[in-house]
């Protein structure tokens, strides 16, 4: 995954000029203080969260997996000692 990283030029903080910050702007300070200063005075953006595909794959193998227990009516995952090499080891 080659992008190319590129740094906010515009609407960046600078002493005695007019600043805008918008209502994503302030919910953005609201949550994380530094990841504001580094998008509104030095340009670098936040980091995207994992994409659809990704989630999507995750919520589809969860399931899958609860549709398996549902159908032998046992639980799984309720249990704070069980590992995922459990499940495969004994099925």
């Amino acid at each position: 995954m080659n992008k190319e990283f590129k740094v906010k030029t515009r609407n960046i903080y600078k002493k005695g000029v007019g600043f805008k910050v918008s209502r994503s702007g302030i919910e953005l300070f609201t949550e994380c203080p530094c990841c504001f200063y580094l998008n509104n005075r030095l340009g670098i953006r936040r980091p995207s969260g994992p994409p659809f595909n990704i989630n999507k794959a995750v919520d589809t193998l969860l399931k899958k997996e609860f549709d398996i227990h549902r159908a032998r009516e046992t639980k799984r995952g309720h249990d704070p000692f069980w590992k995922i090499g459990d499940y495969h080891a004994k099925n």
